[in-house]
């Protein structure tokens, strides 16, 4: 198949808008996730030496979702210049009609379509495995190992609340200050020159060990506390919960998933291959929705095209939790949303080309008198 001057031009626009798009919508991502764990940073909940390990891996996972909605939102950003710009009449008044777009259109939605397979059968169950791994390592490890120094943080789940002036290469912290709950209600503080976190070789159990300081027990507003005062001091650190169920279904390989034949994991057999399905779809959809007028600018249907990814995305996330529930058979499966979103879409084929158009191509091509 040629490419016309025209199948070029429209091809490299779409794609130069696609690729902003999906790099914005990216770097909006990485900036949420970002926040969301260096805020796990600061409470002591994450080590800093895992912070670029967990956001690569979200970030491959972001890929999953942005690339259709990439190429959705660049499709109608690009063709909507095109009309707004008047380009789309010049096309029209050398021949080039409606239905000719989407040729460049279809091979923008290949490259989506390959890209997305991709990364939702291969690259985003890998990184989901690795993120689990690193989340597995990072409960194995000292409940301190995220603690910073000079500021207060929060170990044990959120149970303890502690602050070091200092921390050494060692892990030991000086200058220590701890404030924590028993389950009867009392708090305990406790001040100390120094602090190191030991296991029990017995038990398993771990121990924030202090030396040289003060134990304060009793209610705030009390009058009524007690002051100990030690060289040595123990706090039993309550146990974290280390997930043994295994891998979670994003990170199962397609194989594993199809050899168990659980509804569940049908359905989402099902998703992965729905969202390179979806780059089709949001494609075909995308032209007729692109058109406008150079008075509405290249955002007037903006708002409706969002409204109806929306439904899309949410039939596919509802289709995909009936199969999950046994509610839906997976013969039936997410097929269902595709459906009916297909049929949205020829009636905006029909009413962008018109009705009684449709109608005599329809009954040209069954053979019916008209």
């Amino acid at each position: 198949m040629m490419l016309t001057v025209v199948d070029r031009y429209v091809l490299r626009e779409v794609l130069q808008t696609w690729t902003a798009v999906t790099a914005v919508l990216l770097l909006i991502m990485i900036a949420n996730s970002l926040a969301y764990i260096l805020g796990n940073v600061v409470e002591g909940q994450i080590a800093g030496d895992a912070v670029m390990p967990l956001l690569l891996t979200t970030t491959t996972g972001y890929f999953v979702t942005l690339v259709p909605l990439g190429l959705y939102l660049g499709l109608l950003l690009s063709l909507g210049r095109l009309y707004a710009e008047s380009e789309m009449a010049a096309f029209g008044a050398c021949g080039i009609g409606f239905a000719r777009l989407y040729r460049p259109v279809m091979i923008v939605a290949v490259i989506a379509a390959v890209v997305t397979a991709v990364l939702t059968i291969w690259v985003s169950p890998w990184a989901k495995r690795v993120e689990q791994d690193i989340k597995a390592r990072m409960e194995a490890r000292s409940q301190l190992a995220g603690i910073s120094a000079g500021r207060f943080n929060r170990a044990a789940d959120g149970k303890v609340v502690l602050f070091a002036e200092r921390r050494g290469d060692d892990g030991r912290l000086t200058g220590v200050f701890v404030e924590a709950r028993d389950k009867d209600g009392q708090t305990h503080i406790v001040r100390a020159g120094e602090a190191v976190e030991r296991t029990d070789p017995d038990t398993g159990w771990r121990y924030l060990e202090f030396h040289d300081g003060y134990r304060y027990t009793g209610n705030p507003g009390s009058p009524e506390f007690r002051v100990i005062r030690f060289d040595r001091h123990g706090i039993r650190l309550p146990a974290r919960q280390v997930h043994e169920e295994g891998l979670d279904r994003e990170a199962e390989t397609l194989r594993s998933l199809w050899h168990s034949g659980k509804p569940a994991d049908m359905a989402w057999i099902q998703w992965r291959l729905s969202l390179p399905l979806a780059c089709f779809m949001l494609a075909l959809v995308a032209v007729p929705l692109a058109h406008t007028t150079p008075r509405r600018g290249r955002y007037g249907r903006i708002a409706g095209a969002l409204l109806l990814y929306l439904f899309y995305v949410n039939a596919l996330m509802a289709a995909r939790d009936a199969v999950a529930s046994g509610s839906v058979p997976a013969g039936i499966g997410m097929w269902w949303a595709h459906g009916v979103t297909l049929v949205l879409i020829l009636a905006l084929l029909a009413h962008r080309i018109g009705w009684r158009w449709t109608r005599l191509v329809v009954l040209r091509r069954t053979g019916l008198p008209s």
